[in-house]
């Protein structure tokens, strides 16, 4: 009779482990990512390692929109 307790426990405590996960999981899932970085440090990162020939058609209010 102990085993069988013990094993129903185990299968229950699975179950709601696993119910708690997924719905974690697809509650992370559906949020939009967000930038891990400082916008106006990656501006400058990127516009000075951009090519003469794009630097010269892109303004930094471009760089900034195209990295949000």
């Amino acid at each position: 009779m102990f085993i069988v307790a013990a094993i129903l426990v185990a299968v229950i405590v699975f179950v709601i482990a696993a119910w708690a996960i997924g719905r974690e999981a697809q509650r992370l899932g559906s949020q939009r990512l967000m930038p891990v970085y400082r916008l106006d440090e990656a501006v400058d990162f990127v516009s000075g390692r951009l090519s003469f020939e794009l630097a010269a058609s892109m303004s930094r209010d471009e760089v900034r929109e195209v990295l949000r």
